[in-house]
């Protein structure tokens, strides 16, 4: 008996949905057209990335961008908290205004408020300006830590695919300069220590030993000139938009409408069932 009701119910619904097909078509043809709208005007994303290796180069003597690697590879705990180190630099306010300032990105993120052809005014001179800037870009960027590979990808989301290889460009090389900064600016702290320390040694051998360090960093200051990290995979002028994906909108918004068109074709029937048992209901 459950089934025939069952059966019955189906057959109903069938020729309810029948009787209203053309509802239900021009239902979905709203939402497609909705879908296909929304698709073609919202803005489109454009993804640069790139992988990197960072090398964990230091003012001992022993390291080099090989040895920074190399030790890395054998520690792998060292290399994790290099790794870490470096995500959080890349996340940095410091490192966003860096590329913010040094790529004049201000008239770029915000053009519609921007005269290019007149002096700054006052107000724009501001720190605040240069802050909205930061806090945008902050928002463009995003880090992949991949600790099983012991690598680092570092990915940019922009309106434009010149602008999204640009700033995945401005951070590598803002990365590398920052890294760099970090081990002369170590460098130089220690060889100010260890002349602090020479002039109170008289022992000779202690001397030659301390004159040896002193050498070791001032060279490291003077001739680091290797890259900070390995780039395994170089950034790209992205060709294909990441969204919106319009083929998929539009499908969705296809089988949504037409599902939509078919509960309101149900539940039409039923509405006035009810308000009709409800008039005939005795009070």
């Amino acid at each position: 008996m459950s089934e025939k009701n069952s059966l019955l119910k189906i057959f109903v619904a069938a020729g309810i949905l029948w009787r209203r097909k053309w509802s239900i078509a021009a239902g979905t043809a709203v939402f497609t057209a909705a879908g296909v709208a929304y698709s073609l005007l919202a803005p489109a994303t454009y993804v640069a990335r790139a992988v990197i290796y960072p090398q964990d180069i230091s003012a001992r003597s022993e390291s080099s961008a090989l040895g920074g690697g190399l030790s890395g590879a054998l520690n792998p705990m060292l290399g994790v908290g290099h790794l870490n180190r470096v995500d959080i630099i890349l996340k940095s306010r410091e490192m966003a205004r860096r590329v913010v300032v040094k790529e004049r990105l201000v008239p770029v993120f915000f053009p519609e408020s921007w005269d290019g052809s007149k002096p700054p005014r006052p107000e724009e001179r501001v720190p605040r300006v240069i802050n909205s800037g930061v806090g945008k870009l902050r928002g463009m960027i995003s880090t992949k830590v991949d600790v099983y590979r012991m690598t680092l990808e570092i990915t940019a989301r922009a309106g434009d695919p010149k602008l999204a290889f640009r700033l995945v460009q401005a951070y590598l090389d803002g990365l590398n300069e920052r890294l760099k900064e970090n081990v002369i600016r170590k460098a130089m702290a220690n060889r100010d220590f260890l002349e602090a320390q020479m002039d109170r040694t008289a022992d000779p051998v202690s001397r030659e030993k301390i004159q040896e360090l002193i050498i070791r960093e001032t060279e490291t200051a003077m001739l680091l000139n290797a890259t900070a990290f390995d780039l395994l995979e170089a950034p790209e002028v992205p060709l294909l938009r990441e969204t919106p994906k319009r083929k998929r909108i539009v499908v969705v918004s296809a089988l949504l409408g037409f599902l939509v068109s078919c509960l309101g074709a149900l539940a039409v029937p039923m509405v006035k069932n009810m308000r009709a048992e409800l008039k005939t209901s005795p009070i």
